[in-house]
């Protein structure tokens, strides 16, 4: 079988009782600092080792874990919660970044940080790249195999669901969003099954 069938994502999708939905919102001022809010939420019944990112039962376990997989230089926590309700459990917190590419040097949840920003006279370009490692997708495979992946598509991998935005001082003048809220957010939204082999994914937007 092939080796994706066997990465985390997988492995988190064959255990996954309901729905997981993870968001990312960044907040951009003029000279490129800002802030990033991260919410992950989903069954808090799911588990998959002490490493998980639903691990964490308190305030001060969660600061922990993100001290350890997000504070880098450049970076700082400045809010944090983890709460529970009707069985669904919520991470939820803020970062603090002096540039937007000083998180790339971070531990995400889930993927990769892949961000760049370029200076475009008064504008600021951001992009950020998506790619879940999923190479081994499209690879040749059995009829059993393909099953598989159809089956874990259509039933499991729909379940995950993914949100991130990118927000500017006054407004977005360019941008691959799906919709501009307000006039100065760009949003994005998808399933995992919709990023699944399509290599990278590449989220950009220009805004003042």
């Amino acid at each position: 079988m092939s080796r994706c069938l066997l990465s985390p994502i997988f492995l988190m999708s064959l255990a996954l009782a309901g729905c997981v939905q993870y968001e990312e919102h960044v907040s951009l001022l003029p000279d490129g600092s800002g802030t990033i809010r991260v919410v992950l939420s989903g069954p808090a019944s799911l588990s998959l080792g002490d490493d998980h990112p639903f691990a964490p039962e308190t305030p001060e376990e969660l600061a922990a874990e993100l001290t350890k997989r997000y504070i880098r230089e450049g970076v700082r926590l400045i809010e944090h919660d983890v709460r529970e309700h009707d069985g669904v459990k919520t991470l939820d917190f803020t970062l603090e970044f002096r540039q937007l590419t000083d998180l790339n040097r971070a531990n995400p949840y889930f993927g990769k940080w892949r961000f760049t920003t370029e200076r475009r006279g008064a504008a600021l370009h951001v992009e950020r790249d998506l790619d879940w490692d999923s190479s081994a997708w499209n690879e040749t495979e059995s009829g059993f195999e393909r099953w598989v992946k159809e089956e874990l598509a259509d039933r499991l991998l729909n379940k995950i669901r993914l949100r991130f935005e990118f927000t500017f001082p006054e407004r977005v003048t360019e941008t691959n969003a799906e919709w501009v809220r307000m006039g100065k957010t760009a949003v994005w939204s998808y399933r995992l099954s919709d990023l699944l082999g399509c290599g990278t994914t590449r989220l950009m937007a220009t805004g003042q």
